[in-house]
């Protein structure tokens, strides 16, 4: 929620980016696997995206006149990486995989 916004307004503009995000097609999220994203106000696009970092991303919504207040920031894990929580791990050939471990 940004700081003109009502929470009505947010509400509302919720509603929309809830519905447009699940509509995104799977197939074009997956070109962002092991990237963090950053999703358009109203969730129907991908307005920045970096493999470095959500810092970068918000580096990227900012150089480009974006209010990041207004987009969500995400991570689109890859196929064989677990992600929940904030916590990312890979498994390589049978290895325990560790918190934090990202390759």
């Amino acid at each position: 929620m940004s700081e003109q916004e009502s929470l009505e307004e947010f509400a509302e503009r919720m509603k929309v980016f809830l519905k447009n995000r699940e509509a995104f097609p799977p197939e074009e999220l997956e070109k962002y696997a092991g990237q963090w994203i950053a999703w358009s106000p109203d969730g129907a696009s991908i307005v920045a995206h970096s493999f470095d970092s959500e810092e970068a991303v918000f580096e990227q919504l900012v150089a480009s006149g974006h209010n990041p207040a207004c987009c969500c920031l995400s991570y689109v894990p890859r196929p064989d990486e677990t992600f929940a929580g904030g916590v990312s791990s890979v498994v390589v050939d049978g290895d325990t995989p560790r918190a934090g471990d990202r390759q």
